[in-house]
């Protein structure tokens, strides 16, 4: 139990900086561990959480991240642990159906809310995260009673959140991970109606949620207030709910979405890669894994039967979305998230510490990096050095990766007009600059692909 003493005063240097925008509260770190404050304006909707059965439903069901309530400084202030998730991941970190999985817990949960007299008054993406390739709501004081004769506060926020950024990904405009990145609050209707094509207007659910909202959000006439009901409220739900079981990417076939079934370096070499890499791994005492490229996750798997926890990154999202629903079984324990290691995702929010960017919150015991180095060397001119010190940064023991020699027909495809870096692209000259912070101790050539498998252990400062 925590102790009575190691609550905070009045001393908030241990606030959350991301926790300044919801006068019911605030998270906070003491002592190591992090907390949440109930202030006294909002104690009643929280008695009501509590006390109605709703709070209990929720974490039953695993929708909602459980906490262990703490006697506050006065009695309606109470200060609760919540479980402890680590690290966290952000809506331009997803996957398409991540985000569509996201929006359907949202709603799924306000619809549970109702029947215990209370409703989300937030409805923003980065109030859940994915755990384990699950979605978790994470803000609980998101809650409110719910007054039936008033429309949902949040709907102008999931819509911006979850339903236009789906629609502009399913008409093919664009990546939505951009959109969260340039502005955390969402684009609004107006914005979304004139990215839309024209096609969309023949469709109920773009029709109403944008292109006549369009007219009357903010930047349009300004309709007169509605009376709501729970019957129109439940209507609204089942709307926005079918609006997101509809959606789907346009069919595509990307670059990397299926890399090893159509490898053209065909099942040999495959085959060879894993028996290496289960004999390096089944004696590493199981952890956290960050698998660097991850492709479909087939290796993730792999590390996954040994008992890890696997985060697995792809910058193709077509190949992290494949990963994302092919959960469950021996997928069970990872995450799949979209990344691109050297436009990995910034610090951002007020002063750049609201929500921490990839290199601070991201560390594996193990790291994986299979087929990665000569697409970091040769598209973006990533040299052997910065590679090998940001994989020291990333990893905290093991580092399992994947050298591919010159004159592999990968290799030529990608050094094609750079033939310049060639000169540089040795196995002698990445062997010199992994050394710097990693000691080599297994080396498995590949005979079937003519590449080479390296074992390696982090230095500590020797």
């Amino acid at each position: 139990m925590t102790k009575r003493n190691d609550l905070p005063e009045d001393d908030l240097s241990g606030r959350h900086p991301a926790s300044y925008r919801d006068p019911a509260g605030f998270i906070f770190w003491q002592n190591g561990k992090l907390y949440r404050q109930v202030c006294r304006e909002y104690h009643p909707h929280y008695r009501l959480l509590i006390d109605s059965g709703l709070y209990a439903s929720l974490t039953e069901k695993g929708w909602l991240l459980a906490h262990r309530e703490l006697p506050g400084k006065v009695a309606d202030e109470p200060v609760l642990e919540p479980a402890f998730i680590e690290p966290l991941n952000y809506p331009y970190e997803w996957s398409f159906d991540m985000l569509k999985d996201a929006g359907l817990l949202t709603l799924r949960i306000c619809r549970e809310a109702i029947t215990h007299g209370m409703i989300l008054k937030d409805a923003t993406a980065f109030n859940i995260v994915f755990v384990k390739g699950r979605p978790v709501f994470i803000d609980t004081l998101s809650f409110e009673t719910y007054r039936a004769d008033q429309p949902w506060v949040a709907y102008r926020q999931f819509c911006q959140q979850f339903l236009f950024p789906l629609l502009l990904a399913r008409y093919g405009r664009g990546s939505f991970q951009s959109y969260f990145l340039a502005d955390a609050e969402g684009m609004t209707a107006r914005q979304v109606a004139g990215l839309l094509p024209r096609r969309s207007l023949l469709h109920t659910g773009p029709l109403l949620h944008v292109h006549l909202a369009a007219s009357v959000l903010p930047g349009g006439k300004q309709a007169r207030p509605v009376q709501f009901s729970r019957e129109k409220m439940s209507r609204l739900f089942d709307h926005l709910e079918q609006m997101l079981l509809r959606s789907d990417l346009p069919p595509a076939k990307s670059a990397w979405s299926h890399y090893y079934s159509d490898s053209i370096l065909g099942d040999g070499y495959l085959q060879e890669k894993e028996q290496a890499l289960r004999a390096m791994v089944k004696e590493l005492l199981p952890g956290r894994a960050l698998d660097l490229g991850a492709n479909d996750g087939f290796f993730s798997k792999v590390l996954s039967g040994y008992g890890w926890d696997v985060i697995a990154f792809d910058a193709d999202e077509r190949a992290v979305n494949n990963l994302y629903k092919s959960r469950g079984g021996e997928a069970e324990s990872i995450q799949p998230l979209w990344m691109n290691l050297v436009q990995a995702s910034p610090a951002i929010g007020w002063m750049g510490a609201e929500r921490p960017g990839f290199w601070s919150r991201f560390r594996g015991e193990l790291v994986l990096a299979l087929a990665l180095v000569h697409h970091l060397y040769f598209r973006y001119n990533l040299p052997f050095a910065q590679l090998a010190q940001g994989l020291d940064t990333l990893c905290t023991n093991s580092l399992v990766i994947e050298f591919v020699e010159p004159g592999d027909p990968k290799v030529e495809l990608l050094a094609a007009g750079r033939t310049h870096l060639m000169a540089g692209y040795t196995n002698e000259a990445f062997c010199a600059a992994m050394s710097v912070y990693f000691t080599i101790e297994e080396t498995v050539p590949l005979a079937a692909a003519g590449r080479i498998l390296y074992r390696m252990k982090k230095k500590r400062g020797e």
